[in-house]
């Protein structure tokens, strides 16, 4: 039989990992993947900005970071550029940006204060055409403290790796 303390530190525990699991994540929309697509060996990614918010930089740096880590850990060697992506290469244009609020997303979670940041997303081959386009939100609801807005930023950049690294997207 468990005593009272022992029960109390497991639903302590369980409340504490529901409160924590799916806090942040992403979705694509409108997303397509060519026929027969192969991931590069070598990918030259540029972001553009089109939103504004005093966070953005360090959020794009976030997602940056992210995409890049996670494109080399696969072999991917990535060179950041300025202007028009070459072939193969990712074009990321930042549409919106909402860190949302972090007081709200601790204390009440699942949804108020949600963040969120939204990419348009444009993979070429090596020969220029399209072989993955579509509509990534890295979104934050959650997490330790309320969670970091940046958190949205990192799990646009995975999944657009992954899709990358994959050729395949989850809608």
């Amino acid at each position: 039989m468990l005593s009272l303390c022992t029960t109390s530190r497991v639903f302590g525990t369980f409340a504490l990992c529901a409160t924590l699991a799916a806090c942040s994540g992403a979705d694509w929309k409108n997303s397509q993947v060519a026929q027969g697509y192969q991931p590069p060996k070598q990918l030259s990614v540029v972001v553009t900005v089109n939103a504004d918010h005093e966070d953005l930089p360090e959020a794009v740096e976030v997602l940056i970071e992210t995409l890049c880590d996670e494109l080399e850990s696969e072999d991917i060697a990535t060179t950041v550029v300025q202007g028009q992506a070459p072939p193969p290469g990712a074009q990321l244009a930042v549409v919106d940006w909402d860190p949302g609020s972090r007081g709200a997303r601790w204390f009440f979670g699942f949804g108020p204060g949600k963040g969120h940041m939204t990419l348009s997303v444009s993979v070429t081959r090596p020969d220029g055409t399209p072989a993955i386009t579509g509509e990534v939100e890295g979104w934050v609801k959650g997490g330790f403290f309320g969670g970091s807005a940046n958190t949205s930023a990192e799990e646009a950049g995975v999944a657009i790796a992954e899709a990358i690294i994959e050729g395949e997207i989850d809608e």
